[in-house]
């Protein structure tokens, strides 16, 4: 196999078409905010799966582990048993992180890569272990993006509003984000309020993400009720967030029936289906 950076495993995979939203009213109303931070899965994107929290209670694609190693050179006989141990072992490092007190714990993928392929005494760099880490996660979660995901991104970039990422993520996360909305994420998301969750060892809802968050934000001067956090889960993203006082938007994009409390929302909480409607909440043109 020709020696590749794992960047370069993304330029094999198509973007999906465009999914257009999910229709519904708006409900609720959102204050001018000084930053916007979005979700990825399910919110900028709409995903064949989830994130890995996802995948790891479906515990899905032993066909993508198959694949992965037929196109690292490996036996694919071997997807099986690796699929099993895959999902066991983000399980095994979740328990024990919870016994040290972390509710929501995060692993990092492209050393469960390391870890698995090393117990079939198969020697890899870091570099390669992502190359499959990411090529497993196109083959099984493929994202499309939301129509006018982008263009609110750069609505909000001509607006002069910073924007964020909150999100439940791994190192591919941000990269295939970037493909999916065909924009440079360094050009339109603010570094320091980029918050991954595999970065920071703990994921939402852990109480620690949102605290960090308004954290980073309080030190530059900007309250949580300046900010609004846009997500699809309403656990993770909306009560979680408002925990600490953010404002927060549930988009409701993929169309699934979901369980909300229609008492939260109101001033400082809202509903939307499509980011024509999260522009209208925003009050952003463009």
């Amino acid at each position: 196999m020709e020696k590749c950076n794992w960047m370069d495993v993304l330029k094999e995979f198509p973007v999906p078409p465009e999914d257009p939203g999910a229709e519904g009213a708006i409900e609720g109303e959102i204050s001018a905010v000084k930053v916007v931070l979005f979700d990825v899965y399910g919110t900028l994107v709409k995903p064949l799966i989830g994130d890995l929290d996802a995948q790891l209670r479906n515990k899905m694609t032993v066909e993508s582990f198959e694949d992965t190693l037929k196109w690292y050179g490996m036996e694919p006989a071997m997807g099986e048993e690796l699929y099993k141990r895959f999902y066991e072992k983000i399980s095994d490092i979740h328990e024990n992180l919870k016994k040290l007190g972390i509710k929501q714990p995060e692993v990092l993928i492209e050393r469960i890569w390391l870890e698995l392929l090393t117990e079939k005494e198969v020697h890899i760099n870091v570099d390669n272990a992502r190359r499959i880490a990411i090529y497993r996660e196109m083959k099984a979660n493929p994202v499309a993006p939301f129509h006018g995901a982008a263009a609110c991104i750069k609505a909000l970039n001509r607006k002069g509003i910073p924007i964020g990422i909150v999100s439940n993520s791994q190192f591919y996360t941000v990269p295939i984000l970037g493909k999916a909305l065909k924009i440079d994420p360094m050009q339109f998301f603010e570094g320091k309020y980029v918050f991954l969750s595999y970065l920071l060892g703990f994921a939402k809802p852990d109480p620690h993400f949102f605290l960090l968050a308004g954290r980073r934000l309080a030190v530059d001067g900007i309250n949580s009720d300046e900010v609004v956090v846009i997500g699809n889960d309403w656990e993770n993203d909306v009560l979680s967030a408002k925990k600490f006082g953010f404002q927060a938007i549930f988009f409701r994009g993929e169309g699934k029936v979901r369980e909300y409390d229609s008492k939260v929302i109101g001033k400082g909480t809202a509903i939307a289906y499509n980011f024509e409607q999260v522009k209208r909440l925003l009050n952003i043109g463009g």
